[in-house]
Formats: structure tokens, C-alpha cells, sequence
């Protein structure tokens, strides 16, 4: 077994031991994971992130103890432990080293994480494998997370859920149109393990729609890790700050 087998299989171990620990004890656990993370952390910037989120989680009444129990009651645990080590540390320790050392070696800026953009469906669609083989050409450069527009590019999603399911050592972001979830597509989507969905939310008179919630719901009930996105500007921006703090 080599170095980065030894490490994933322990962090690995580790994180599926805390997360059920989080579960009957959520304050606890969560600082027990939050010295794990410190333990293995490498480079000032993941050291800074963990020593805010224990200066955060001091305050014993923190909203984000809340967020993380609710999580790990209503989503599963394998993707949780799956997304979480894919992003922290596929992509953002051992995939960062590989990025750090090819910016050294030739000189240039290495992204740690692709967007892919097929909001807009065009003819001719990027096919699966020359996906799936722009993936494999940028994990050799150490980028592991992706990100993938979608909104209502319903061909595009079967091709990135068989995408998904395949490079399962990388972490992806989709984000969709509510208007093409259903009960299959939610099932489909909550077999994932490395995913994480994103649905676009509109709103009228700053409350977000019945439609939506119901579209959530279904996620939520396939136990899928998800979340949601608005589009803003200088006209709705306080409007979108409302509407957090009124679904805090």
C-alpha cells in the first residue's frame, strides 16, 4: 500500500468514526473531527481555517453546531465522509502539492477546482468519455474538484451522473434547475457519494416558493447533500440578505 492508500484508508477510518459520533453527540463530536482536520492540516491556509472554526464553535449557542447536526441526520453518512475527503484532502492537501509543484516546475497558475458551463444546450454536446478524459488529464496536475452549470440541461445531467459515478475520488458541485428534479433523478443523485447539489432558487415577494421546497424535499428524502443558489446583483442583493436571515 502506498503513502496516499495508508493516509486516505486512515483519514477515511477516522472521519466515518466521527461522523457517527456527531450523531449522538453532535458538540463533541464536531470537535473532535475539527482536531483531526487540525492534526493532518498542512500549509498556513488550512491551519487558519480550522483554528477560526474552533475559535467559531467556542460559542457553545453557534448556529453552525445546528447546520452540522441536521446534516448528519438527514444525509448520508458515506457521502458525507466521501465529499468531505475528497475535498479536503484529495483536492486540498494531496491534489494541492501536486498543483504547487507543476506551478514550480513550469510557471504557471493551476486551478484547484474546473467549472464546467453547459447551462446553455447547444447541437453538439461535449460527450462523456471527453469529459471523463479532461478529468483524468487534470488530476495528473493535482485538480480533483469540479463544479458543473447545468440549470435545465437535462441530457447533460445523465452525463454527468455516469461521470460522477465513475471518478470517485473527486469531489463534484452541480447546480440545477429545481424544474428537472423527480423522483428518479433524486434517487439517482442520492446514490452519489462524492456530490454535491446545488438548486436554483427564485423567489417572489422574498419568499422562496412551495415548488422549491417540494424539489428540496425530495433531495432531502434520498439523503443527499445539497444545498442552493440564487443569481444576484446590485438590485436584489438585499433582498437575497433577507431572505437568509428569514430561513435562518
Amino acid at each position: 500500500m502506498n503513502n496516499y492508500n495508508l493516509t486516505y484508508a486512515i483519514i477515511k477510518t477516522a472521519v466515518e468514526n466521527g461522523v457517527r459520533y456527531i450523531q449522538d453527540n453532535p458538540k463533541r463530536g464536531v470537535r473532535n473531527l475539527l482536531d483531526l482536520g487540525e492534526y493532518f492540516a498542512e500549509g498556513r491556509f488550512q491551519k487558519d481555517f480550522f483554528e477560526l472554526a474552533h475559535e467559531i464553535l467556542t460559542n457553545e449557542e453557534s448556529c453552525y453546531y445546528n447546520i452540522i447536526e441536521n446534516m448528519v441526520k438527514n444525509t448520508n453518512h458515506e457521502t458525507i465522509t466521501d465529499y468531505g475527503i475528497n475535498i479536503g484532502y484529495n483536492s486540498l492537501t494531496y491534489g494541492a502539492n501536486i498543483i504547487r509543484e507543476h506551478e514550480k516546475k513550469y510557471g504557471r497558475s493551476v486551478p484547484w477546482v474546473i467549472v464546467l458551463d453547459f447551462e446553455t444546450t447547444y447541437n453538439v454536446q461535449l460527450l462523456k468519455n471527453a469529459i471523463s478524459k479532461l478529468i483524468e488529464d487534470s488530476k495528473k496536475i493535482g485538480i480533483y474538484s469540479y463544479m458543473i452549470l447545468l440549470n435545465k440541461n437535462i441530457a447533460m445531467l445523465d452525463e454527468a451522473i455516469e461521470v460522477i459515478g465513475e471518478k470517485k475520488d473527486c469531489a463534484f458541485m452541480i447546480f440545477i434547475n429545481p424544474k428537472i428534479i423527480d423522483d428518479d433523478i433524486a434517487k439517482r443523485l442520492g446514490n452519489l457519494t462524492n456530490l454535491c447539489i446545488n438548486i436554483l432558487v427564485e423567489t417572489s415577494n422574498d419568499i422562496i416558493s412551495e415548488f422549491v421546497v417540494n424539489k428540496a424535499l425530495l433531495l432531502k428524502n434520498n439523503k443527499c447533500l445539497y444545498g442552493a443558489y440564487m443569481y444576484y446583483d446590485e438590485t436584489n442583493f438585499w433582498n437575497i440578505t433577507n431572505i437568509a436571515a428569514k430561513n435562518t
